[in-house]
């Protein structure tokens, strides 16, 4: 049977192993996310009817939430 102090050890690598291995993941991930975004984005931008679209999305959005708070009445 093993020492403690070697299974400390052994636990402590596997827990460094298993961090590292973490991080990479998640920096590769968001790596590949955002270059992906950029991207995409790139390409919606050059597209004048998605343009338009997303304006008037985002218009009818403001309009909503001005309607919507208007609408609320005072909380006090």
């Amino acid at each position: 049977m093993p020492s403690s102090e070697t299974l400390l050890l052994f636990s402590g690598a596997a827990l460094t192993a298993l961090g590292t291995t973490f991080v990479v993941l998640g920096l590769v991930t968001d790596g590949l996310y955002a270059l992906a975004a950029g991207w995409i984005g790139g390409r919606l931008r050059r597209s004048p009817t998605l343009t338009h679209r997303s304006e008037t999305a985002a218009g009818v959005t403001y309009l909503g939430l001005g309607l919507t708070t208007a609408l609320s009445g005072n909380p006090r």
